[in-house]
């Protein structure tokens, strides 16, 4: 992995690891700068235990097989072992980089504790594995024909790094494909129509800009979640500036400095 340098301070939220082991593949894939600092947030949402209240309830395994669903303190162990494989990715991703890092467990809402928490963030990173068994495109998601210069620059990354193809899926009264400026878009006429076109399509990230016109909201976000199946990167505020340059040495020379200055 490239040390990670300046750059963007990247929250990566899942309800699982598998779910956040699709999002850390994006990590390294963002544009132009890499992270200047990482934080992972994994909620458990209680589906396990769900299962567990339900005896009724039967597991389909990968092969199609039903079995019981796991005792509750199997399901407990399970989230345990979710949150060190968590909890150890995150630490690698970032000591490889020498960039700061932090860890949160939450019981609740996944999407409404990442949504509130993306006003902090410059990029959010929701996980999602991904079940499509060839790569799909990256889905630039906008609620108008507002262009959101730094969501198609990401994509356009993100397409390149798994050698595929981008489009940009709008909201416009005119529902008919067409080409502008030498990108692919396709427009729906509401929300509902974007969702649906959505579930359709063989998505493997989607890009929401936050800033981009649209009155997002943390169900919004849900829904397009549910209907991409895949990881979702969501651009936060737009910094003032760019971070200075920085990295683990810089930041002890800098405070040597202000020690010496203090000592004087």
């Amino acid at each position: 992995m490239a040390s990670l340098g300046s750059g963007r301070r990247i929250l990566i939220g899942a309800g699982c690891f598998a779910d956040a082991e699709a999002a850390f593949r994006l990590v390294e894939r963002i544009p132009e700068k890499l992270p200047l600092e990482l934080s992972g947030l994994l909620v458990d949402e209680g589906f396990i235990e769900d299962f567990v209240r339900s005896p009724m309830q039967k597991v389909v395994t990968p092969g199609g097989k039903l079995k019981d669903p796991p005792t509750a303190q199997r399901a407990r162990a399970l989230l345990e072992r979710d949150t060190r494989a968590f909890r150890r990715m995150l630490s690698a991703t970032a000591e490889a980089g020498s960039v700061k890092w932090s860890f949160e467990k939450r019981s609740g809402d996944l999407i409404r504790y990442a949504f509130d928490a993306a006003s902090e963030w410059d990029i959010l990173l929701l996980g999602r594995r991904t079940l499509h068994r060839r790569s799909g495109q990256v889905v630039i998601v906008s609620g108008d024909l507002h262009l959101s210069e730094r969501a198609q620059k990401t994509a356009r990354n993100l397409a390149n790094e798994v050698t595929t193809g981008h489009v940009t899926l709008a909201i416009s009264q005119n529902e008919a494909p067409q080409y502008i400026e030498n990108a692919f878009f396709i427009l729906e006429k509401d929300e509902p129509s974007l969702l649906r076109r959505l579930n359709r399509m063989n998505a493997s990230t989607v890009v929401v800009d936050l800033e981009a016109g649209h009155r997002w909201s943390s169900d919004l976000i849900r829904q397009l979640l549910e209907a991409a199946r895949c990881p979702l990167v969501i651009l936060g505020p737009e910094p003032a500036n760019d971070p200075p340059e920085n990295s683990a040495t810089d930041q002890k020379k800098s405070n040597s400095k202000k020690t010496q200055r203090a000592d004087e």
